[in-house]
């Protein structure tokens, strides 16, 4: 059974309801082939490094130095920049839900099939019209409140 608690910042954690695959060594590669891009553009280096802060100020993502042994069952997103120089705003940083390890599926594809509504919209509706009581939330409050506790081993 999955628990939701509170923590210190008022943030809710929760663990995930299946398990993900350690992707860290090709995470690690494609960061490292990102620092050598960015290393050849100073500008988009600038950008980049901008942007991240931000988010991190922002709650949006973590950092972290090394991989641990507590790390069990955390999933790092690989990301890239798509660069246009000549845009108001030169740079987009993409997080790739969908990168995958060879012979594995992708984090999307774990979300996708385990969260599925589309065969419940129907019971969905029907059930908003007769309760008493409908939860309605925002998705993007929802995920810079939830974090992921590490899955405990079985």
């Amino acid at each position: 059974m999955t628990s939701i608690q509170e923590n210190t910042e008022q943030k809710k954690n929760t663990e995930l309801f299946f398990k993900l695959d350690d992707n860290y060594g090709m995470t690690i590669r494609r960061l490292k082939s990102l620092q050598v891009a960015l290393q050849r553009n100073p500008e988009q280096c600038r950008w980049y490094r901008g942007i991240l802060n931000r988010y991190e100020r922002e709650d949006m993502i973590e950092t972290f130095s090394s991989q641990s042994d507590e790390s069990a069952g955390v999933y790092y997103t690989p990301h890239a920049g798509v660069w246009k120089p000549r845009k108001r705003v030169p740079l987009r940083i993409n997080f790739d839900a969908s990168s995958k390890k060879r012979g594995k599926l992708p984090l999307i594809d774990d979300i996708e099939k385990s969260t599925s509504f589309i065969n419940k919209i129907h019971d969905m509706l029907l059930t908003s019209q007769t309760s008493k009581v409908v939860l309605k939330c925002d998705a993007e409050a929802v995920s810079k409140n939830i974090t992921k506790t590490p899955q405990r081993s079985s």
